[in-house]
C-alpha cells in the first residue's frame, strides 16, 4: 500500500472509531436532567435563565466527550509491549 493510502486508510479508520465510540443514548441521559429541571423551572416560574441553561447542556456534553476521548486514548495500541517472558520472582 503506498503511503498516501496508508494515511487516509488510518484516518479513515480513526473516524469509525470514534462513531463507534459516541454512545448516543448516553448523551440523552446526560441532557435530560438538564432539560427535566428547566422544564419543571419553566412550569413553575414561567421563566428559564437561558445562560445557564446553555451551559449546563454544554458542560454535560463536554463532559461525555472528554470521558470518550480519555477512553479511547486509554485503549489505543501501545508501541511498548511487554516482554514475552517476563522474568518471576
Amino acid at each position: 500500500m503506498s503511503e498516501p493510502q496508508a494515511v487516509a486508510s488510518r484516518y479513515a479508520d480513526r473516524r469509525r472509531l470514534w462513531k463507534a465510540a459516541i454512545k448516543w443514548p448516553m448523551y440523552s441521559v446526560a441532557v435530560m436532567p438538564v432539560l427535566l429541571a428547566a422544564g419543571w423551572q419553566f412550569g413553575v416560574d414561567g421563566s428559564l435563565r437561558w445562560l445557564q441553561l446553555v451551559g449546563f447542556l454544554l458542560a454535560a456534553i463536554l463532559l461525555l466527550l472528554w470521558e470518550t476521548s480519555a477512553t479511547m486514548f486509554l485503549m489505543r495500541p501501545r508501541v511498548w509491549m511487554p516482554p514475552e517472558n517476563p522474568i518471576r520472582w
